[in-house]
């Protein structure tokens, strides 16, 4: 049976088309929130939420639910061994560092979003902001999941050492 035929994968691919509209929606949904001047207004301060970043995450997410669809669909998986672990290693903790920064701004930025809403405001009260919420609620146990996994490195990185 071809991969494509699989009811799996054309059920994976279903999940994926409904999840690129919602997060194109929401990325629209962003859009339109800095042109809406009841959101602004309130917005505007230092403690404001990071529009621009919020956008720059909703296309990452966009992105690497393309790369998981290319990757479900069209490559094959060899199991080879080979390649260097120090280059493997220094990826983990460099890619660990950046998926860090990024799911903890993104959850700081969710709550700095919802403190700002104010509930009157018609144009950024819409179905979006629900998911947004669930974005944020989802990065911070991520980012927790992600810290700790830092500090365990770390503290086995330092065993290690003094072994």
């Amino acid at each position: 049976m071809n991969k494509i035929q699989n009811p799996h994968y054309i059920f994976q691919g279903a999940l994926s088309v409904v999840s690129i509209y919602i997060l194109l929606k929401i990325y629209e949904y962003l859009n339109t929130l800095e042109h809406c001047p009841c959101f602004t207004q309130e917005n505007d301060g230092k403690y404001g939420a990071d529009i621009t970043f919020m956008k720059f995450y909703q296309f990452l997410e966009i992105f690497s639910l393309l790369i998981f669809i290319v990757l479900m669909f069209f490559i094959k998986f060899n199991n080879k061994k080979g390649g260097s672990r120090n280059m493997l290693k220094l990826m983990f903790v460099l890619s660990l560092s950046i998926m860090l920064f990024i799911s903890g701004y993104m959850s700081y930025n969710v709550l700095s979003f919802y403190s700002n809403l104010k509930n009157d405001c018609e144009c950024a009260n819409k179905w979006q902001k629900y998911f947004i919420y669930v974005e944020g609620i989802t990065n911070s146990i991520y980012f927790l999941r992600l810290f700790y996994l830092f500090i365990f490195i770390i503290m086995l990185s330092i065993f290690n050492f003094f072994k």
